[in-house]
């Protein structure tokens, strides 16, 4: 899983995340985004991950199956979220990356849902994605 989540910011550092940079800054947070992160930004976790073993040669093999999700906030407003949600989509979408001792087998987005965050007052759009690596 260490190697998916370097890979996740890999791709967000890369020259095809400068678009999802320029409008959530230059941080990709993991679990939690600090209180000073200006709007929007992105924090990204994995919701679940189960290991299924393949049975064979060598007997070290298996898949993780994953969900991610991203979340895109902002406590100003709404319209900074809807802007920054097709970017990350056309950055994580179908995208394979190169994960070392690693394969990546799917990257496909499940569902997206905004909502409102009424302890903060703030905006957040939930992403999900379903992963599989393998090993």
């Amino acid at each position: 899983m260490t190697e998916f989540l370097k890979g996740l910011m890999t791709v967000y550092k890369s020259t095809a995340g400068v678009a999802l940079r320029n409008v959530t800054g230059p941080n990709l947070f993991l679990e939690h985004a600090i209180q000073s992160a200006p709007s929007p930004w992105v924090v990204v976790s994995i919701a679940s991950g189960n290991i299924a073993w393949v049975m064979g040669n060598p007997p070290s093999m298996y898949t993780q199956d994953l969900t991610v999700t991203f979340k895109i906030c902002s406590n100003e407003n709404v319209t900074q979220c809807f802007t920054a949600l097709p970017l990350l989509t056309a950055l994580y979408d179908s995208n394979l990356m190169t994960l070392s001792g690693y394969t990546h087998i799917l990257m496909q987005r499940t569902r997206e849902f905004p909502t409102r965050d009424y302890d903060s007052e703030g905006y957040i759009i939930f992403v999900d994605y379903h992963a599989i690596v393998g090993h």
